[in-house]
């Protein structure tokens, strides 16, 4: 759920007087991870409550946020503004082989990406997408790919700031 991100603009238009640290995400992170995305997947829903699940329904456990931290390949980031955890990332490496069309690749998926709506605006996304792009690099990935939920303007907007560009566009026909 990657376009979970609400950054409205590029740069930082409130600065941080507070502490700053991007990290990896450690155990005791859950509670601060969980309640991002939370936040992230109630903005979803709002927009498209036809597809998208109410966000007590789509609760991550706390086995599964540990399964993805010890699993090699995938990145867990946070950002941390004085002692809260403002915004995090999760991002997997995938190895595709040869198809009949497609040729084999490596990439970087940007699964989910929240920014608390307290920190908006100042730059939390860019830092973030900048440590996966970093990672990416370090495991010889040939792009960093994500996906985006059309309504979600700000985060297309700041994807496009990034240098992200559209590969294809998925559509849907309601038959209701």
């Amino acid at each position: 759920m990657a376009d979970s991100l609400r950054e409205r603009d590029a740069e930082p238009v409130m600065p941080i007087e507070e502490m700053v640290a991007v990290r990896g995400l450690e155990r005791g992170d859950y509670p601060g991870y969980a309640s991002l995305l939370w936040e992230g997947d109630r903005a979803h829903h709002e927009a498209m409550p036809e597809r998208i699940r109410p966000p007590e329904q789509a609760q991550l456990s706390e086995n599964e946020f540990f399964a993805f931290l010890d699993d090699p390949d995938v990145l867990m980031v946070g950002v941390e503004v004085g002692a809260t955890l403002a915004g995090m990332a999760r991002a997997s490496y995938r190895a595709t082989v040869a198809g009949r069309l497609h040729l084999p690749r490596r990439f970087v998926l940007v699964e989910e990406i929240v920014v608390g709506a307290p920190f908006q605006r100042r730059g939390i996304g860019r830092m973030l997408m900048a440590r996966v792009q970093d990672w990416a690099g370090s495991r010889k990935a040939q792009a960093v790919e994500l996906k985006v939920y059309d309504f979600n303007e700000p985060a297309r907007a700041l994807y496009d700031r990034l240098g992200f560009r559209p590969l294809l566009h998925m559509m849907a026909f309601p038959l209701d």
